[in-house]
């Protein structure tokens, strides 16, 4: 069950980060592009550098009930 908690709680992670690179890009990054972002996990959020600059900075929580 705690397997199942992880995958979802990634599954979020990748999808809210995707987000903000796709809303900084104004469409869809290429594999190309994917590579001048930089993005660095800490504990409940992820920094989202470009090409050294700091974009966005993705504040992330486990949810509460899913843990019950």
């Amino acid at each position: 069950m705690s397997e199942n908690v992880l995958l979802k709680m990634t599954i979020e992670k990748a999808r809210l980060i995707n987000e903000v690179i796709t809303k900084f890009l104004g469409h869809e990054p290429s594999s190309e592009e994917k590579k001048k972002f930089n993005i660095m996990n800490r504990l409940g959020e992820s920094i989202i550098y470009f090409n050294g600059d700091l974009i966005d900075t993705v504040k992330y929580k486990a949810d509460d009930g899913l843990l019950t």
